[in-house]
């Protein structure tokens, strides 16, 4: 976007931040994300507005700056690092999900020959 707008008054920048405390934490991945690697809104909210102040188009506050220098040194790391807390939420639900899909095979192929036992005795 920064560079399509680049012949425009527009400023765009760009604030990748890391986890911040807020209460989605409490209803998503309390389990998997440690809280002592969150910080807290309001010391990102002032850095960010300080950096934007200063111009800088980037923002990369606190862990992010970390996470951003080693995506370049170990991708696959920093990328199995962050995903963890995914990966342990589509594990809990893939099985749920698997199961009704299961079922809904199971329940078309039941169907299936239904139709295809009736058909016969049509014949």
């Amino acid at each position: 976007m920064r560079i399509q707008l680049n012949d425009t008054k527009v400023k765009v920048f760009e604030l990748a931040g890391p986890g911040a405390k807020t209460p989605l934490n409490e209803v998503f991945g309390a389990d998997e994300v440690d809280s002592r690697i969150l910080t807290e809104v309001t010391k990102l909210v002032k850095v960010a507005i300080r950096e934007i102040e200063k111009d800088t188009l980037e923002i990369r506050p606190g862990l992010s700056k970390i996470m951003k220098v080693m995506s370049r040194i170990a991708p696959e790391l920093v990328v199995n690092v962050i995903s963890r807390p995914l990966r342990a939420m589509l594990a809990q639900t893939s099985g749920t999900a698997q199961s009704t899909v299961e079922a809904e095979h199971n329940n078309l192929r039941s169907d299936c020959l239904q139709k295809a036992t009736a058909n016969d005795n049509l014949g």
